[in-house]
């Protein structure tokens, strides 16, 4: 019954989830950097790799299509009533 789901959702993803990690870390890194080598300029290094995360999440989300959004929001919701089924009381 699981379907697999095609190449360009796959690939939609894993450039969904290199834009997590391109965020937040970089700026921490590029901060740690910064204060290592004593070179405040380094300091513009993290929002701009962050902005370079916001348009791989963009880039992710077109990758995935509508579609396949509208898909994980129905999974969503009908996860949320199976445990809601499971672990509310009748």
């Amino acid at each position: 019954m699981f379907h697999r789901p095609p190449a360009r959702v796959v690939a939609g993803l894993v450039v969904l989830g290199a834009s997590y990690l391109f965020g937040w870390p970089a700026i921490a890194a590029f901060t740690a950097l910064a204060a290592w080598t004593k070179r405040p300029k380094l300091l513009i290094g993290g929002p701009l790799v962050y902005g370079f995360s916001w348009l791989l999440f963009a880039a992710g989300l077109a990758l995935i299509g509508g579609k396949a959004v509208s898909v994980g929001k129905a999974f969503g919701l009908r996860l949320v009533r199976k445990l809601a089924d499971k672990f509310l009381p009748e």
